[in-house]
């Protein structure tokens, strides 16, 4: 499950409450059963302020799940249970009336925590970001494009990335956002929110149990994925709605490396659907429509 707390500087939250996220397909043939069940929680602060000569918002992104693999057929006791404890602090800052520089910070724990904490636990990464916004007569900013850089995991292991998003407001109900990584389509209208959306998704974790495999040493995990997703939110009342995620794992991947990354071993993963439920909440009273 997910909760998820969104809150822009009147306090504004927005709260993603429980998703379960589970992988129904299996390795190869020959390969062991592979379930992934994973609870999370996240909460998004978003807080403003300007001056006169600059307008600078700042974004805090905390977000922990557990990730549990029941039967994934090697040293199960270790790689059972696999924590992840994210802090990403953003800071935009707004350059004119249609340009601003965004920098980003990821600090993060992924780890099985079968030990105490060592240095290995932690991935530290950020990127930056410059985006245009285009404005129309009234003022109204329908379409946007940012681009910039990120040294991130979602590959499943850390290297550079770029980023890239063009956002357009086709109308009252449509919105676009074309990019990477993350592609999607918004349809909203009256309590109902549907969304169509592929995105790249990605962990590195350490291994606080090394263990053999083959005569070398297994020390972190690398899983990745494009999950391409049906979403659909349905608004309970002026602070609630409720959310349902339907999804195809595109080109999953989760493999055992060794300290240098080098592959261990490779679970051969065939590409599997997944589902995901859970709430949302905002903090502001609105409207009662799908968020």
């Amino acid at each position: 499950m997910t909760l998820i707390i969104h809150i822009p500087f009147q306090a504004q939250t927005q709260t993603n409450t429980v998703a379960f996220e589970r992988f129904l397909s299996v390795g190869d043939q020959n390969g062991p059963d592979f379930t992934q069940t994973e609870l999370s929680a996240q909460a998004h602060f978003n807080l403003g302020f300007s001056t006169m000569f600059l307008a600078t918002s700042l974004g805090i992104t905390e977000s922990s799940n557990f990730t549990f693999y029941p039967e994934i057929g090697i040293n199960d006791d270790a790689l059972k249970k696999v924590y992840h404890v994210v802090n990403k602090p953003s800071f935009r800052f707004d350059i004119s009336k249609n340009w601003h520089f965004t920098t980003q910070f990821i600090s993060q724990l992924s780890a099985t925590l079968t030990h105490n904490l060592v240095r290995d636990d932690f991935f530290l990464g950020g990127g930056l970001r410059i985006g245009y916004s285009w404005s129309t007569e009234n003022g109204t900013k329908p379409s946007s494009l940012v681009i910039g850089t990120h040294y991130d995991i979602r590959t499943g292991k850390p290297e550079w990335l770029p980023y890239l998003a063009y956002r357009h407001q086709l109308s009252k109900q449509w919105h676009v956002l074309l990019g990477y990584p993350e592609t999607a389509i918004d349809f909203r209208t009256g309590r109902y929110h549907i969304q169509l959306k592929a995105e790249h998704q990605g962990s590195y974790s350490n291994i606080s149990d090394p263990f053999e495999v083959n005569g070398r040493w297994a020390e972190k995990i690398l899983s990745s994925q494009i999950n391409t997703t049906l979403g659909l939110g349905y608004a309970l009342g002026p602070h609630w709605s409720a959310q349902l995620t339907l999804g195809f794992a595109v080109d999953p991947i989760y493999q055992l490396a060794d300290h240098s990354n080098q592959i261990v071993f490779d679970y051969n993963i065939d590409p599997r659907p997944t589902w995901a439920m859970g709430l949302k909440y905002r903090f502001n009273k609105t409207k009662t429509t799908a968020k």
